[in-house]
C-alpha cells in the first residue's frame, strides 16, 4: 500500500457515524488509564493497514480487548524509551550536582550526558513504530520488539516513505498549532483533534512501514 496521504486524512470521515466514533475516541483519549482503550483501537487500524487492508473506523466494541492491546502498545513504547530517559535523568542529576558545587566540569559532563540521552531518545522514537509493526507482524509476540536487526533493517527499507509521513504529521501539527492560537476555538479544535490525528498518524505510519515487508 503506497503512502496515500489523502486516504489517511479522509477515510475517518467516510464513515456515516464518524462524528460519534471520533467523539467517543476523543473522550476516552483524555482520561488516564482509560486511554489505553482508544490506543488499542488505533493500533487495530495500524495493524489492518500494515496487512494491506482498507482502514475503517470500526464499531466501539470489545473494550476489554482494546484495553489490553493499548496496554501492550504502551509497554512497547516504555521498553524503548526507558533507557534514553534514564540517561537523561542521570545527566540532570550530574548537572544539578555541578551547579550545587559550582563545578563547571560536572555541569559540562551533565550536559553531555543529557545530549547523548536526547540523541538516543530521538533514534528510539524513530524506531518505535517499526518495533510496533514487527510485533504486529509476528503474531503479537512481545519478543519480536527485541529483534533489533530486523527492525533497523525495515527502517532503512521504508525510510523514504516513513520520513515523508513524519513531514506530513509535522505539517498537521503546525496547522493545529496555528488554529490553537485562536481563543476558545483553538482549544476546542485541539481537544477534538486528539483522536482523529492519532488515527491519521498511525495510518500514515503503517502505509509507510508496510513497504518494508513488501521488500522483505
Amino acid at each position: 500500500m503506497a503512502l496515500d496521504i489523502g486516504k489517511a486524512l479522509k477515510f475517518p470521515l467516510n464513515d456515516e457515524n464518524w462524528i460519534v466514533k471520533v467523539l467517543i475516541g476523543t473522550v476516552l483519549m483524555i482520561i488516564p488509564i482509560v486511554n489505553f482503550i482508544p490506543i488499542g483501537y488505533v493500533y487495530n487500524i495500524f495493524k489492518k493497514v500494515l496487512n494491506k487492508e482498507e482502514p475503517v473506523l470500526a464499531e466501539w466494541e470489545g473494550w476489554g480487548d482494546l484495553f489490553v492491546r493499548g496496554l501492550m502498545v504502551f509497554l512497547i513504547m516504555l521498553v524503548y524509551i526507558i533507557v534514553p530517559w534514564i540517561i537523561m535523568m542521570i545527566g540532570v542529576g550530574i548537572m544539578s550536582a555541578g551547579a550545587s558545587n559550582e563545578s563547571g566540569a560536572l555541569t559540562g559532563l551533565g550536559g553531555f550526558v543529557m545530549f547523548i540521552g536526547g540523541l538516543l531518545y530521538l533514534v528510539v522514537a524513530l524506531l518505535v513504530p517499526f518495533a510496533l509493526a514487527h510485533y504486529a507482524k509476528n503474531n503479537e509476540e512481545f519478543g519480536a520488539i527485541f529483534k533489533f536487526g530486523d527492525i533497523i533493517g525495515n527502517f532503512f527499507k521504508a525510510v523514504g516513505d516513513y520520513l515523508l509521513a513524519i513531514v506530513v504529521m509535522i505539517g498537521i501539527f503546525f496547522v493545529l498549532g496555528i488554529i490553537g492560537i485562536i481563543p476558545i476555538l483553538g482549544w476546542i479544535v485541539g481537544i477534538l483533534a486528539i483522536f482523529y490525528v492519532s488515527v491519521v498518524m498511525y495510518t500514515l505510519l503503517a502505509m509507510a512501514i508496510q513497504k518494508a515487508y513488501e521488500v522483505a
